[in-house]
């Protein structure tokens, strides 16, 4: 039961914006993001329970949010603002962010 418990706040902090991820964690959260959302994309498409896709797209609200909670503790990792966060938003620039994210080091290694 402790170990649930330990789990469940570990899933939680996920959820924070005032905390500080590395490369290794920013990227399985990235992976893991549009792995669960191409997911249920695919469920989506075969099911007709209007209840089971509201469910599904709050999970899939969930996890932008934790998506968009690992972008601004990455970003506070290596020491840029948080108004970077918003070039997520811009077409093309946004690989280019995502992908300078995953390889500039945290300010501690510099």
């Amino acid at each position: 039961m402790r170990i649930l418990f330990l789990l469940l706040i570990r899933f939680l902090k996920l959820f924070h914006f005032d905390r500080v991820i590395h490369r290794k964690e920013f990227v399985l959260i990235w992976v893991g993001a549009i792995v669960y959302n191409y997911l249920m994309i695919g469920i989506l498409e075969h099911l007709n329970n209007n209840f089971f896709g509201l469910v599904l797209g709050l999970g899939s609200l969930a996890s932008l949010w934790i998506f968009f909670a690992a972008l601004s503790a990455r970003l506070r990792d290596i020491g840029k603002n948080q108004l970077f966060l918003f070039l997520i938003l811009v077409p093309f620039l946004n690989f280019i962010f995502l992908l300078s994210l995953m390889v500039i080091p945290s300010a501690k290694e510099k």
